[in-house]
């Protein structure tokens, strides 16, 4: 089984009404799983999925 991994590099505000749990949440509807999540700094978060073929 292949393993694809999609990456997500977000560029948000942290005083803007962009919740980084409810993205997180909507992205999980596509089927996608989450395999990590970190804030990289204060400006940028990192999506990593994997994609179960």
């Amino acid at each position: 089984m292949k393993h694809i991994f999609l990456v997500v590099m977000l560029q948000y505000n942290k005083n803007s009404h962009l919740d980084m749990k409810v993205l997180k949440k909507n992205l999980n509807k596509l089927m996608i799983e989450v395999v990590k999540f970190r804030d990289l700094n204060v400006s940028q978060a990192l999506f990593i999925y994997e994609i179960n073929r």
